[in-house]
């Protein structure tokens, strides 16, 4: 079993998972983890998947380029080596929530703290009400932890950073079986 992963952007447009996903299918590639977004009118594809047979990723890329010319996508593929799967690695995962007034400098201000606290990004989305700053902003971070991570000392911190931020969070503990 050999692991690539896949980005890819262009103008956002009906069908480019389904285009995508079946050129995959047919060089027998089994999708494993995904994030596909619209992003200000771009889609934005990072794919993670498994093919049986070695492929290099040149080939790979071209059959990809090939099949999905008419999408005008840019493609990114790089094989990577499989990491031990959920469940099997012990961490201590936290959801956040935050919101409040746009402006420079809350995303590096709230992952500052979980960096601090030697926690890892899972996953971060960020929504903007408006174009320009003044809207609200809102993000949802997933992060994990070693399993000995003190909740309680940690979101203290995390909304003392909050307050300096001049937003609103909610930090929650998550059940790994709930994701």
């Amino acid at each position: 079993m050999n692991r690539y992963i896949l980005a890819a952007i262009g103008d956002d447009r009906p069908g480019i998972v389904y285009r995508l996903t079946t050129a995959l299918a047919k060089m027998g590639a089994n999708l494993a983890n995904s994030t596909m977004a619209d992003l200000e009118g771009y889609f934005v594809v990072v794919v993670a998947f498994d093919i049986d047979d070695h492929r290099e990723v040149e080939a790979i890329l071209g059959d990809l380029q090939d099949d999905l010319a008419d999408l005008s996508l840019t493609l990114s593929l790089r094989e990577i080596l499989p990491f031990a799967k959920a469940g099997e690695k012990e961490e201590y995962l936290v959801a956040l929530r935050v919101y409040g007034g746009d402006r420079p400098g809350i995303v590096a201000g709230v992952t500052k703290i979980i960096y601090e606290w030697n926690g890892n990004v899972v996953e971060l989305k960020s929504y903007q009400s408006s174009q320009t700053s003044g809207g609200t902003y809102v993000m949802v971070i997933l992060a994990a932890f070693a399993v000995d991570l003190d909740f309680n000392s940690f979101k203290a911190a995390i909304q003392v950073r909050a307050d300096a931020l001049e937003v609103h969070v909610n930090v929650e503990e998550v059940e790994a079986e709930s994701l």
